[in-house]
């Protein structure tokens, strides 16, 4: 059960949120008692992908190729997609970071930014809430605040909460945006061993997801945070770069095994030329990237299983990279789909970033719609269109309309995740953007 923190008893939710937890309550329970029909769709799909609509990614075809369709009706095979999720609500939801709060006062601007977003009609908002330097923009006793955020917001007063019950007053649900295994300074000076170091020995911010401790200490953070927060769910950003691993194989207190030493147990390997046997090129590559492949969905089965015991209804969703065999990344979210409960899988498509048109986008997002039902009958897909900052800050509010639109035209219920507030809000696009929700 999710226990409120102090001052954030039932008594203070709005009449708007509370009939939409009703609302949600009562989808589930249909959703569940449709699965057989579900089952019978995804019998279908799975043959139809057999049958030649398969995108071939990895197989000697261009991402940007379209895909081909043969003796398929386009408009009845997303129908027949959207069949299993027709129960679930309208999902839109945007990206924020608590800087973006602070563009309209001395204090974080909390008003301000959720008026533009309620009135573009979004109804998710999905806050940092672990910056990228691992600091945390809440109050908690496990991860170091992040005081930049903590002197704006006054003494006291916790943002995230601050946030929370503003957007509740909205109708606006609150989805932490968590990226998962990114650590700080203070954390990595008391354990060491709990971070990675890369085959060439250059230190990373990067937890190693293998190390034992530090799969714990994730799990429990995130577990305060659905235990202490009115959420009704959680975003886990998993971008994990392929060699944020520790290859040092440091053991630390407590720990039998490096990570060198748990590869080599756990696969009956006698002798290994470390690293090089595990890097690309390398004998036991393909085994070293099916089994960190496997650690990972365990570490989702681990958390999934621990925050549900905090609240059995909460969402959980996977940001993904849209490639699932990007070699820059561990990506093989097809595999972590057939074994984590996962509720909703959003393929990161920043379209303006890669200069891919609508066709392109339209062709992704049909490939990861597939694999998504192939691989997990009850997940839905809610794409994340716009750009990551660096890249697209000089887009138009006709272009983020435009992704907005065509996203919703293919994901589950027409739902859209935009990434981010500060993109939509540099190109003044509020009311673009508005006009592509309410299509």
């Amino acid at each position: 059960m999710n226990k409120p923190i102090t001052g954030q008893g039932e008594t203070a939710r709005t009449h708007a949120v509370a009939v939409e937890d009703r609302r949600e309550a009562a989808a589930i329970r249909i959703k569940r008692a449709d699965f057989l029909l579900m089952g019978v769709a995804a019998t279908a799909f799975a043959l139809l992908y057999k049958s030649g609509i398969r995108r071939t990614l990895g197989e000697g075809t261009s991402e940007h190729q379209p895909i081909r369709e043969s003796a398929v009706d386009r408009k009845q095979v997303f129908e027949n997609i959207h069949r299993g999720n027709q129960n679930t609500r309208q999902r839109k939801g945007i990206f924020m970071y608590f800087d973006d709060f602070d563009k309209y006062n001395s204090g974080i601007g909390f008003d301000k930014a959720l008026d533009n977003t309620a009135y573009a009609g979004f109804n998710i908002i999905l806050p940092e809430v672990i910056t990228s330097s691992g600091l945390a923009n809440y109050r908690n006793g496990m991860i170091t605040e992040n005081p930049d955020i903590f002197s704006r917001v006054g003494p006291g007063k916790d943002p995230l909460k601050e946030l929370i019950d503003r957007a509740e007053r909205r109708g606006i649900r609150v989805w932490p945006w968590i990226m998962l295994f990114v650590g700080n300074e203070e954390l990595r000076r008391k354990h060491p061993e709990w971070f990675a170091v890369s085959a060439y020995g250059r230190h990373s911010n990067f937890m190693d997801f293998l190390n034992p401790g530090a799969r714990t200490f994730q799990i429990e953070a995130i577990a305060h945070l659905v235990r202490e927060y009115r959420i009704q769910g959680i975003n886990l950003d998993i971008e994990l770069p392929i060699d944020h691993i520790s290859y040092s194989d440091r053991k630390g207190p407590g720990d039998k095994l490096g990570d060198k030493q748990r590869f080599m147990a756990e696969n009956d390997i006698a002798g290994i030329k470390w690293p090089g046997d595990v890097l690309e090129g390398g004998r036991y590559n393909g085994l070293w990237l099916e089994w960190t492949n496997g650690k990972i969905a365990n570490f989702l089965n681990e958390l999934a299983r621990k925050v549900r015991q905090e609240r059995k209804d909460l969402v959980i969703s996977y940001d993904v990279t849209r490639d699932p065999d990007d070699p820059r990344y561990y990506s093989n979210w097809p595999s972590w789909l057939r074994r984590n409960p996962a509720n909703i899988l959003s393929p990161m498509i920043y379209q303006w970033d890669s200069h891919l048109n609508r066709w392109q986008v339209d062709s992704i997002i049909r490939r990861d719609m597939l694999l998504t039902m192939k691989d997990r009958k009850m997940v839905e897909l809610i794409s994340v269109v716009g750009g990551s900052l660096y890249a697209t800050r000089e887009v138009s509010a006709s272009q983020l309309a435009e992704s907005v639109k065509n996203a919703m035209t293919h994901n589950s219920n027409k739902s859209v995740n935009v990434f981010c507030y500060e993109v939509v809000d540099k190109a003044n696009a509020w009311r673009d953007v508005r006009e592509a929700l309410r299509e």
